[in-house]
């Protein structure tokens, strides 16, 4: 089957092939793959919450865009017809890449990860769709665009979806909320003097939606005040709803009582219950953190600091942290290959490992232990802090993304205390932490102690140690810790637990609970 070159005044060349225009049946059959796509869940894995999926994802992105160039360059030099949102989107994305330089640096602004997460999870599937559809002309442009574009987005099986959307809506709120953000500062879409492309009214009321309590209230009360906001009958229940939640249920009352008056929704119902609570604290002191909301405080305070703090603690994080940068350790990359990086997850009460991304957002995979660095740097552990690390839980290399985070937890499983676990502890509980900081982070991504008013940065190189369990082997409570989210840049660590198994004699055990480690 013979061939010939089509010119044009189009960049690219494209080779016909004579009979190979798909058509009837088979065409019909690739249309209905086509109308299938949003069921695959072949890539269907977390991208929001790993910064080095993200990047994968830009990375296919731009080759996207010259494939979507191709195909539109051809279509018009064979004077058929390109859809006008087809041509809008180009140029929009187009406008939206113009500035990546680094796609790492890119990445790390969390509204450029936003649109990143919208358009290839939501705008680009519409556009594959209009290109190839059940009643759209089969081109040979169009096929070349449907299998490129398969395979880019099933290439390392890294692709988002719906779900990564509302994870980095999430993401999001919880930078808003932490960090205190200035809502027009973040509508505009400038970080600490960090500018990109703005956030829209439609991206404030999805955002909205994740956000708690007073946050809520002032974010609401801001969208509230935009001109492009024409239905506000949803804002204002979820205003009056947000008020209600922290116990200022007279304002929510009065925002409940204007919108009924307009409102077609049944309300009658939460009416009388918000006047019942609005009757009930009329007398009653101004609304109060719990012991929760005090944690959530101090915690976001330390978030907030601009400075290290150092306080010298009985977990001897400030003595190990010297300890280490006299020694000259050297962090060293733990893996070539990240593909295997999963949801990060939490140990719940039963023992088992469950994902939650109010908690915890992040990827991690395990190292194996024979790998010659993990042998290398079990070894130096051993060195500095005189416990055995060698026979304690593998390496986990953590990569947070937009937003990541893990909010404040202790280490220590607190074995003792727990019962029908679905886990084996024989070789104890973690008895200490040690964890790397493998990079710098251009903004957040502290590790905070509340209880102790501490607050370490990370920064590429260094690493910091501290107990979990008392000399008696309870729980030191003092060890409640949290990663501060990832403002801009993106984190990675790698840590060790060293558990109980084989310290017997490398740190004995003392009866008297108010023992310190020496």
């Amino acid at each position: 089957m013979s061939a010939r070159r089509r010119r044009s005044n189009s960049p690219y060349a494209v080779t016909v092939r004579r009979g190979a225009t798909p058509r009837g049946q088979a065409w019909g059959q690739a249309m209905d793959e086509v109308e299938k796509e949003p069921m695959r869940t072949k890539w269907r894995a977390e991208v929001s919450t790993s910064g080095y999926k993200l990047a994968i994802v830009c990375e296919k992105e731009r080759h996207l865009l010259q494939v979507l160039d191709r195909y539109v360059t051809i279509t018009l030099s064979n004077q058929s017809h390109v859809d006008e949102s087809v041509l809008s989107f180009l140029i929009h994305v187009r406008e939206e890449r113009s500035n990546v330089k680094d796609i790492a640096e890119w990445i790390g602004h969390p509204i450029n990860a936003y649109h990143l997460v919208k358009r290839t999870a939501k705008d680009w599937l519409t556009v594959q769709q209009k290109i190839n559809c059940n009643t759209c002309v089969p081109t040979i442009a169009a096929q070349e665009f449907y299998s490129s574009w398969n395979q880019t987005i099933d290439r390392q099986g890294v692709w988002t979806s719906s779900n990564d959307i509302m994870i980095a809506e999430k993401g999001l709120a919880r930078l808003y909320e932490t960090y205190a953000i200035d809502y027009k500062t973040l509508m505009s879409g400038t970080i600490l003097n960090v500018s990109t492309t703005p956030l829209t009214p439609a991206d404030a009321i999805s955002i909205a939606l994740h956000l708690e309590k007073e946050p809520k209230i002032t974010w609401i009360e801001k969208l509230l005040e935009t001109e492009e906001i024409s239905d506000k009958e949803s804002l204002l229940y979820d205003l009056a709803m947000a008020y209600h939640m922290v116990k200022k249920s007279q304002k929510a009352l009065d925002i409940l009582t204007n919108l009924q008056q307009t409102s077609t929704r049944p309300m009658k119902g939460i009416i009388r219950i918000v006047r019942q609570a609005a009757e009930k604290y009329v007398n009653a002191e101004p609304y109060e953190s719990a012991f929760q909301e005090n944690l959530e405080k101090v915690y976001r305070n330390l978030c907030q600091e601009t400075s290290q703090l150092l306080v010298t603690t009985s977990l001897n994080i400030r003595r190990e942290a010297r300890h280490i940068a006299s020694s000259a350790v050297r962090v060293e990359c733990l893996a070539e290959e990240h593909n295997h990086m999963k949801p990060a997850n939490v140990v719940a009460r039963n023992g088992k490992s469950v994902p939650t991304y109010k908690t915890r957002t992040g990827e991690s995979a395990g190292i194996d232990p024979s790998e010659e660095i993990a042998v290398k740097l079990d070894r130096r552990i051993t060195l500095l802090t005189g416990l055995d690390s060698v026979k304690s839980d593998n390496f986990e290399v953590v990569n947070y993304g937009l937003g990541g985070h893990y909010l404040w937890h202790f280490d220590a499983l607190d074995v003792k205390n727990k019962k029908n676990i679905d886990r084996d502890y024989g070789l104890g509980d973690r008895i200490a932490t040690w964890m790397f900081y493998l990079s710098d982070v251009q903004a957040g991504g502290a590790t905070v102690f509340p209880r102790l008013n501490l607050r370490i940065l990370p920064i590429k190189g260094t690493a910091v140690f501290w107990y979990n369990l008392l000399p008696s082997g309870e729980r030191d409570d003092r060890s409640l810790h949290g990663s501060c989210p990832v403002l801009l840049g993106s984190k990675w660590i790698t840590t060790k637990w060293i558990l109980e198994h084989c310290q017997e004699f490398r740190k004995p055990c003392r009866i008297n609970p108010m023992d310190e480690h020496l």
